[in-house]
C-alpha cells in the first residue's frame, strides 16, 4: 500500500510541475511567444501562529483529516488513502472552495519533526505550496509557521493571488481563534 501511495504522490507532484511548466510557456520561443505569455506572479507569505497548547497536541490538527475539527467548511474528498488518514507517506484529495475545485497532495506528514507539506493545484489558475512547521514555545505553548508559495498559471491566477494577498493579513488571527476554540473543546472533553 505504501508503494502505491508513493506512486500516486509522485504522479500528482509531476502533474503539478507539468501544469506549472506549461503555464510558463516552456518550449515556446520567439517574440510571438513572449507577447502571448502574460507575466505570471509568484508570491510567498508566512504567518506565525502563537498557540496555547503543546506542539505535539497542536500538530495533528494541521493534517487533512483533523483540520475539519477547526476549519469551518473543510470537507476533503479523499482519492487516497481510503479510508481517509493522515498517512505519513502521502494523501491525495480534493476540496471545493471559492473559485472551484482544488486537488491537494500531502507530500509529508511528519509527526516527529511536526512538519506537513501540501501542493494544491487549481488547474489553469494557480499552484500553491504550503509548508507548516510546529515548534515548542514556552511551557504549554507552541508556534506554527505556515508558509504559502503561490504560482500563477494564467492571468486568472494573477488575479487569484492579488485577492489572496489582500486577505492574508486576516488569516493568522482567524486560524488562531479557530484553533484556540477547538483546543478548549478538546480540553473540556479531556482528550487531545
Amino acid at each position: 500500500m505504501t508503494r502505491v501511495l508513493s506512486m500516486i504522490c509522485a504522479f500528482a507532484g509531476a502533474a503539478a510541475l507539468m501544469a506549472l511548466s506549461a503555464s510558463r510557456g516552456k518550449g515556446a520561443t520567439g517574440p510571438a511567444a513572449a507577447e502571448s505569455t502574460p507575466s505570471l506572479r509568484r508570491e510567498t507569505r508566512t504567518m506565525n501562529l502563537r498557540l496555547r497548547a503543546p506542539a505535539d497536541e497542536i500538530f495533528p490538527l494541521f493534517g487533512p483529516v483533523r483540520e475539519a475539527e477547526w476549519a469551518m467548511g473543510w470537507a476533503p474528498k479523499f482519492a487516497s488513502p481510503n479510508p481517509p488518514a493522515q498517512d505519513p507517506d502521502c494523501a491525495v484529495f480534493t476540496t471545493q472552495g471559492h473559485g472551484g475545485e482544488a486537488t491537494w497532495v500531502m507530500k509529508q506528514f511528519d509527526s516527529t519533526s511536526r512538519q506537513v507539506n501540501y501542493v494544491v493545484v487549481r488547474p489553469k489558475v494557480v499552484v500553491v505550496e504550503i509548508h507548516i512547521a510546529v515548534s515548542p514555545a514556552e511551557p504549554g505553548r507552541s508556534l506554527a509557521a505556515v508558509t504559502y508559495r503561490l504560482t500563477a498559471l494564467s492571468a486568472a491566477g494573477n488575479e487569484h493571488i492579488r485577492e489572496w494577498i489582500e486577505q492574508f493579513p486576516h488569516m493568522a488571527p482567524h486560524w488562531e481563534e479557530a484553533l484556540t476554540s477547538r483546543l478548549a473543546t478538546l480540553a473540556g472533553e479531556g482528550r487531545k
